[in-house]
């Protein structure tokens, strides 16, 4: 069975990774449109040692994601080239935000979540009141902003979450979508009528950790040392680089420089166009990103 990836992102090779690990004897491709990998890791590191990141520049730990994403590190044999920063630290507890031509810095702690900060018009902690105060309003899904803004009040989504998006996201919070970003947040509010009590009732639905994962020595060292957010020696590029690396010596064919032009059915296989070949492949796994995938001609199907 041939199996496609569309995108050499860092999605795209570790799907192509774990459909290596679950199925070894199928035939994968990856295409990448441009002449690089990794998307939007992009480390470059200049003459005087300094690393310079393009795009995001640490991992988080928390959660299975986190979790699984350092086992990969590990198993991809980078556990010595990895630079961790703990809870407490100077780089994880200090944030600040640039209001009027002003810097200022986010509460971090009990004592200044009390505390009236600026640019915050009263202590963040009573946010959590506009939470328990506010109606519940139905919907679907909205953006990450409009929610935060509707629940907790105005302070937190200009001065907290906003700059949160634009760095963790590369984004604007009034254009990114809560379910997509916040998926239990948005149901906890809607199933309870409030987040924080949602969080408390609904407990027993919060995610578990995977057990399996917790045999990661790397993940082990993380969660009792208490990191916060890891990066590699020479920058994230690093694990795109030993990623691919490691698919190509395992048989994976990564096509750079390869973008997609069209897919297309016929007799019970799918074709994908490329610049220079057709594919003939059983399955398409997507990487791309929506705005991307929208532009390769739709598939067409002939019997």
């Amino acid at each position: 069975m041939t199996v496609t990836v569309l995108g050499g992102g860092i999605s795209g090779l570790a799907a192509a990774h774990y459909l290596r690990t679950v199925n070894p004897s199928s035939r994968i491709v990856v295409l990448e449109a441009s002449h690089r990998l990794g998307g939007w890791i992009d480390s470059t590191k200049h003459s005087d040692g300094v690393v310079y990141e393009g795009g995001p520049r640490t991992l988080r730990v928390v959660g299975n994601a986190g979790a699984n994403t350092l086992a990969l590190a590990e198993s991809l044999g980078l556990r010595d080239k990895v630079r961790s920063v703990h809870y407490g630290e100077p780089s994880a507890k200090n944030r600040m935000i640039k209001v009027n031509g002003s810097l200022h810095k986010l509460p971090n702690s009990l004592k200044t979540a009390l505390t009236k900060l600026p640019p915050f018009s009263k202590p963040l902690a009573l946010s959590a009141i506009s939470d328990l105060r506010a109606k519940k309003v139905l919907a679907d899904d909205e953006s990450l902003f409009s929610f935060v803004n509707r629940r907790f009040g105005s302070d937190v989504a200009r001065y907290a979450i906003d700059p949160l998006a634009r760095g963790v996201f590369a984004g604007n919070a009034r254009d990114l979508s809560v379910k997509a970003l916040a998926k239990r947040m948005h149901e906890v509010e809607q199933k309870h009528g409030s987040v924080l009590k949602g969080f408390i009732k609904d407990r027993k639905n919060a995610e578990k950790p995977d057990p399996g994962l917790a045999k990661s020595d790397l993940v082990q060292q993380a969660r009792k040392e208490k990191w916060a957010v890891w990066s590699l020696q020479d920058g994230l590029e690093t694990l795109v680089k030993t990623l691919a690396e490691h698919l190509e010596q395992g048989g994976v064919e990564i096509r750079r420089s390869s973008p997609v032009l069209g897919i297309q059915g016929s007799q019970g296989h799918l074709v994908v166009q490329t610049n220079g070949e057709e594919i003939q492949t059983e399955r398409v796994i997507s990487c791309l990103p929506a705005n991307h995938l929208s532009q390769v001609n739709p598939v067409r199907f002939s019997v």
